[in-house]
């Protein structure tokens, strides 16, 4: 299969994967908090996509092709579902309206839609 997918490095890393509650979400980080088999000082990472990611991102932007999407807003779909969250910490909300969890439902966009 192949996909075409948009690389823009200007996107990263303005939209991060939100995972868990507390002060640490404040952290713009993919994972604001160690993880298992994560580095364990607390440092933030980067996750990768593994070759079926890529296919759902292809496939993401096949999807929302009006939207031209480049690959790192689709990573950060394909990541929210692999970290069962659907809270994303971002200012792109242009895109992240418009595109849905897999899972299903919509993205808690963060700052805009943190409560107090």
């Amino acid at each position: 299969m192949t996909a075409r997918i948009r690389v823009n490095n200007g996107d990263f890393p303005s939209t991060s994967v939100v995972t868990g509650t507390g002060p640490a979400c404040q952290c713009p980080t993919w994972y604001p908090r160690p993880q298992p088999g994560r580095d364990r000082t607390g440092r933030a990472g980067v996750e990768g996509l593994t070759a079926d990611e890529h296919g759902t991102a292809a496939r993401l932007d096949e999807q929302y092709a009006d939207l031209d999407l480049g690959l790192a807003d689709l990573s950060v779909v394909v990541l929210a579902h692999r970290f069962r969250t659907r809270r994303l910490l971002t200012f792109d909300e242009r895109d992240f309206r418009a595109v849905k969890p897999l899972a299903g439902g919509s993205f808690t966009l963060l700052p805009r839609d943190e409560t107090d």
